[in-house]
């Protein structure tokens, strides 16, 4: 949730800009919004990325996030990270050991690489 405080002295300079140019306070509203949703993009990879010990290129590269704009006459934002399965030649190279395969940190018991 986002908070804003706004001094009480100031607000009678706010309303009178933001009523003289409504078109320019809807493009900075626009411009907010897109700015929130690529955060929200960029933090939540990294995020999801660490949880599951995954490159942060592997998930941007293959398509699991996706965001939609927002622009003047459709003030909303949307970020989505997508579920699509991580193939594990993605992660790194695969190498057979006694127990099965590694592939970066991970362990893949029983597998075999051919």
């Amino acid at each position: 949730m986002i908070t804003l405080e706004i001094d009480p002295r100031q607000q009678a300079a706010i309303a009178a800009a933001l009523n003289a140019e409504p078109m320019a306070a809807q493009r900075a509203l626009a411009r907010t919004i897109n700015k929130v949703v690529k955060s929200v993009l960029s933090q939540g990879v990294r995020a999801i990325a660490r949880a599951h010990d995954i490159p942060v290129k592997t998930l941007r590269s293959r398509r699991r996030v996706k965001a939609v704009t927002a622009t003047v006459s459709h003030l909303s934002g949307l970020a989505w990270f997508g579920t699509v399965p991580v193939k594990a030649t993605y992660l790194g190279t695969a190498r057979q050991t006694r127990l099965g395969a590694r592939v970066g940190r991970h362990l893949f018991e029983g597998a075999f690489v051919a």
